[in-house]
């Protein structure tokens, strides 16, 4: 009777509310046909019953996301991937497809894909394969180019053979491409992309070299959100100096920490806004901001930071330290947004919060401050201080965010009254990067 009476409540719901509320879409969005599932969300769905099947048939946008990772032989994978691209019907296409196995049924597969070229709004392309990859080469050499294409991302960790004519016609033929990810060791392939780099808002680079870094640099435009992630140095490379970029937000994020001292040693930024480095930062790291902000002259309004994972034992106490005189400096009263991960380092919470509360000039225009602790260190976040920092800011200061509640002392039992005070107070998953 139970299941009898949920079955009648599901049929009773509006065609419209199911589709038109994304509900499908939440339901389908989790899953990756592999080799351990051919079936995917929309495909289930639509076995539960006549209704929905009809619903769903009649729902292009739904059959138009496609998240493939093909492993070894899996006909059933062709087929869906025909059927979504049929029931698509003219939708724009989504597609995210990871090879693994270098077999001629999956190179028919993406084959099908540049066949609706013209369809393509987002395509992410990760080539895992272990002998004589050639998928990365497929889709470079393809002529037709991506009229619609908005979101490219490239991923791959073996050189690929591939004309240099054949690589620039393709970074050409992408007019409206605004978010590229380039995941790659190949130097001729990042400078040929540079040939988009002016038309992006966002841009992730991975997995290269520092001195192909400040190459490619100046041909990023100001509106530009520039991520470099698990990037690193050669140690006998000879790297050019005084780089002028014109990107506004930069995130470096995972990278080594001879990396990231002579990439802001190196760099000049003027329209630089936000400055995100979430990969641990060295105490010499705090120097090289100073540095930076000084050379650029910039009017630096988002500050991420976060201590080391590991520090050294002579650096155990420096990031408190080390933090408060880089926030005390002239070149950082601009900022509105503070983010910091502590790490192991509570005592530098403390200090932060004191120096807000005695000196109304320390980061004058802060608006949100983010505090974080992977390792779920107590703080003795005490109310009256947390009080006495927002009242000295004269409501300037109005929203506190933490990774966790247990950054908050338990002595703080009296929360609404700092909300009362017009503070805002809330709280962020551990899992949420900086």
């Amino acid at each position: 009777m139970k299941s009898d009476s949920c079955a009648n409540a599901l049929k009773k719901i509006p065609a419209e509310l199911l589709y038109d509320s994304e509900i499908f879409a939440y339901a389908c969005e989790d899953y990756t046909w592999s080799i351990y599932r051919t079936a995917n969300g929309i495909t289930e769905l639509a076995a539960v019953c006549k209704r929905w099947r009809a619903v769903l048939l009649d729902a292009p946008l739904l059959w138009s996301k496609i998240d493939m990772n093909m492993r070894f032989r899996k006909p059933e994978i062709e087929q869906l991937v025909d059927l979504h691209l049929q029931r698509s019907q003219e939708a724009p296409i989504q597609a995210n497809l990871s090879f693994s196995s270098d077999e001629p049924w999956s190179y028919r597969v993406l084959h099908s894909f540049l066949a609706q070229a013209r369809r393509l709004r987002v395509l992410a392309i990760h080539d895992h394969s272990i002998s004589n990859p050639r998928y990365i080469q497929t889709l470079l050499s393809f002529r037709n180019g991506f009229p619609m294409l908005r979101r490219l991302g490239i991923h791959y960790h073996r050189l690929t053979r591939v004309k240099d004519a054949e690589i620039d016609s393709f970074f050409d033929k992408l007019p409206v491409l605004k978010d590229l990810t380039l995941n790659l060791y190949s130097n001729r392939m990042l400078l040929s992309a540079t040939r988009v780099f002016r038309q992006l808002d966002r841009c992730e680079l991975a997995e290269c070299w520092l001195r192909d870094i400040l190459l490619v640099l100046p041909y990023f435009n100001v509106q530009t959100h520039l991520k470099l992630s698990s990037c690193r140095r050669r140690r006998d490379d000879i790297h050019p100096t005084g780089i002028v970029t014109s990107v506004s937000e930069l995130w470096v994020t995972e990278c080594t920490y001879t990396f990231t001292d002579l990439l802001l040693e190196n760099i000049i930024t003027p329209n630089l806004q936000h400055l995100k480095l979430s990969s641990h930062s060295h105490p010499r790291h705090f120097l090289a901001v100073e540095h930076l902000l000084q050379r650029s002259s910039c009017c630096l309004t988002h500050l991420t930071v976060a201590a080391e994972l590991f520090p050294p034992k002579d650096a155990v106490s420096d990031f408190g330290a080390n933090i408060l005189y880089l926030l005390g400096s002239s070149m950082c009263t601009s900022i509105t947004d503070l983010d910091v991960d502590v790490g192991s380092h509570g005592d530098a919470l403390e200090s932060l919060l004191a120096k807000l509360g005695d000196n109304s000039e320390y980061i004058p225009r802060l608006h949100t401050l983010t505090l974080r602790s992977a390792w779920s260190v107590p703080m003795k976040l005490l109310e009256a201080t947390i009080l006495k920092a927002h009242c000295q800011r004269k409501g300037r200061w109005m929203r506190l965010v933490v990774n966790n509640l247990s950054i908050l002392s338990k002595q703080m039992d009296n929360i609404q009254n700092l909300k009362d005070n017009g503070l805002k107070i809330s709280t962020i998953s551990r899992s949420s990067t900086c």
